[in-house]
C-alpha cells in the first residue's frame, strides 16, 4: 500500500510540473510570474511531503533489510536525494515569488528545465529500480 501512495504522489508531482510548464509557456513571463511562483511553492510542498514519508518509512525499513543490496540501494537513494533536495530548495527560494522570478528572468527558463529533468529522472529511477526492491 505504501508504494501505491508513492506512485500516486509521483503522478501528482508530474501533474504539478505540467501546471508550471503551461504557465511558463503561456504569454510573457511577467504576466504569469505570480502564478508560477505560487505553483512552484505547491510543487515544493508535494516534494517535501513525499520525501519526508520516504525518510520516515521506506528508507529505514530498507536499511534494516537482511539483503545487503537492498540496504545499499536505500543508502544510495537517500544520499542522492539530499543533493537533489538542496538543488530544488535553492531553486524554489530563487523563484517562489513574482519579484524573484522577474529579478532572475534571464535564468528562470533554463533552470526550470534542469530541475524538471532532474526530478523526472529521479521519479523514473525510483519507479524502476528502488520501489520494486521495497517489501512492505
Amino acid at each position: 500500500m505504501l508504494i501505491e501512495g508513492y506512485l500516486q504522489t509521483h503522478t501528482k508531482i508530474q501533474e504539478q510540473i505540467k501546471v508550471v510548464d503551461e504557465l511558463v509557456k503561456k504569454g510573457k513571463l511577467a504576466d504569469n510570474a505570480m502564478d508560477i511562483g505560487r505553483e512552484i511553492s505547491k510543487l515544493s510542498g508535494m516534494i517535501n511531503l513525499h520525501l519526508n514519508s520516504e525518510d520516515k518509512f521506506m528508507y529505514p525499513k530498507m536499511a534494516a533489510a537482511e539483503n545487503k543490496e537492498v540496504q545499499n540501494l536505500a543508502k544510495k537513494y537517500q544520499s542522492e536525494m539530499a543533493g537533489l533536495v538542496d538543488v530544488f530548495n535553492t531553486f524554489k527560494v530563487k523563484y517562489n515569488t513574482k519579484g524573484h522570478i522577474l529579478e532572475n528572468a534571464s535564468t528562470f527558463a533554463g533552470e526550470w528545465k534542469q530541475i524538471v529533468a532532474q526530478l523526472s529522472k529521479r521519479i523514473e529511477r525510483e519507479e524502476k529500480e528502488l520501489y520494486p526492491k521495497y517489501q512492505e
